[in-house]
């Protein structure tokens, strides 16, 4: 909660410029957050990603359509509020992006000294997430799980 806390300070002192990598990363970070009480906020996480992670999470829910039956949307493969930084982020500072072309690293500066870092990239006319996700496993032709 209290990472929640600094994240909305951050957003409400820091200007809160459209386009910066490190707002986009703290309206991540909150509607993961506000995903553990309201599952439409899956959905705003979700747009923030990068497209290589939107289309595995499109994959992933296409599976588990063809495996269950029920309708999947790729937002809803996220799980709430899991996504949590394990830094509270220490004030204004808190955050801080280095650009690089369409690629940043946004380091995360925490309220006893910790760091964190989270690669972004540019698509889609602003700054997503770049989520690497663990592999699945899927099954061959024969129903053999291979990673």
């Amino acid at each position: 909660m209290r990472a929640l806390a600094a994240i909305l300070f951050l957003l409400a002192c820091g200007g809160q410029q459209a386009g910066r990598p490190e707002d986009v990363l703290a309206e991540f970070l909150e509607h993961m957050e506000r995903s553990r009480n309201e599952e439409s906020a899956l959905k705003d996480a979700y747009a923030l990603l990068d497209d290589a992670a939107r289309a595995e999470l499109a994959e992933r829910a296409q599976s588990m359509k063809s495996l269950s039956g029920g309708e999947q949307e790729p937002w809803q493969m996220l799980v709430p509020g899991q996504f949590r930084i394990r830094v509270t982020p220490a004030g204004r500072g808190g955050m801080r992006a280095r650009v690089h072309g369409h690629e940043a690293l946004v380091t995360v500066t925490g309220t006893r000294g910790q760091v964190l870092q989270v690669p972004m990239v540019w698509q889609r006319h602003g700054w997503r997430v770049l989520l690497k996700l663990p592999l699945m496993p899927r099954a061959d032709a024969f129903g053999s799980v291979r990673p």
